[in-house]
């Protein structure tokens, strides 16, 4: 008769303990906050591990006891896992747009102190399959100047290094809006960094450029930043959103004195779509 009871008391146990994961996550949506739920599954692990305790005949645990709590841990491991994967995400497009904004008043005060104009520089050049600078790389260049001060025509300098992005963040070609496009060459510019380039311009009084697309120098604001978090799949020259960040994008716009402002959310970049598969 004692070993019959014990058998009903741990059934009527588990029982009461699967019923109550049960409730805990498959529970309508409205019952639960997600903010809440990583704190709602330890607090029922923990009822998991210490129920044999209280019951006081069990010194060990059941097999159904630690299938579930195997079955809560994952589900754990998975929510955070998520989590740490967007809040990456967010960091790589907020230091890239903090770092790029830092790169236009360099080259807007490098403008103003050599008198000539300056270039912010990113590779839209595939580099034959090459996926590491693609779309990452941004270069500061400047027109070069003589040794009487004259300017030499069609003849850039880059005086300090590469910025590249972080990974998993790319420049859109879709919704920027830089001044044009060109091929930086010469001698001044070493082979790794020659090829194609989309540019931002500013003259030699610190005043931004207007697009190639535009003829009013009223102009305001002129051109536009705009990165997101993405990947690119294939032979696919235009990354893709990723369904974990689908409207990771940040940016800024720049006006006619050389400054700029930021955009606060992803839904004030122009034309940027609301659903959770584009490319951009």
């Amino acid at each position: 008769m004692g070993i019959e009871k014990d058998v009903i008391q741990s059934k009527e146990s588990h029982i009461f303990l699967l019923c109550m994961y049960n409730k805990l996550v498959l529970s309508e949506r409205g019952s639960h906050s997600m903010s809440n739920k990583p704190r709602d599954l330890m607090n029922l692990t923990q009822t998991l591990l210490f129920s044999s305790k209280k019951r006081g005949k069990q010194p060990g645990f059941t097999l159904v006891e630690v299938l579930t709590v195997l079955a809560i841990m994952t589900l754990l491991i998975t929510l955070g896992t998520i989590g740490i994967g967007n809040i990456n995400a967010g960091k790589g497009v907020t230091s890239a747009v903090a770092t790029t904004e830092s790169l236009f008043e360099q080259a807007r005060s490098m403008a103003i102190s050599k008198n000539a104009n300056t270039r912010v520089l990113i590779d839209v050049d595939p580099r034959n399959g090459n996926e590491e600078n693609y779309l990452r790389r941004l270069i500061v260049v400047h027109q070069e100047i003589d040794s009487e001060g004259e300017i030499v025509e069609d003849s850039w300098v880059q005086p300090n290094r590469a910025y590249l992005m972080p990974k998993g963040v790319y420049f859109s070609q879709t919704y920027s809006k830089p001044t044009g496009s060109f091929t930086l060459s010469g001698s001044k510019i070493k082979a790794d960094f020659q090829g194609t380039y989309q540019y931002y311009e500013f003259n030699a009084e610190g005043i931004a450029s207007l697009p190639s697309n535009q003829n009013s120098d009223s102009t305001d604001p002129r051109a536009s930043f705009v990165v997101g978090t993405g990947v690119l799949r294939g032979s696919s020259k235009a990354p893709m959103t990723i369904p974990s960040a689908a409207r990771d994008f940040s940016g800024f716009v720049t006006w006619r004195n050389g400054g700029t402002s930021l955009y606060r959310s992803p839904d004030q970049i122009p034309n940027l779509p609301n659903t959770p598969n584009f490319t951009f």
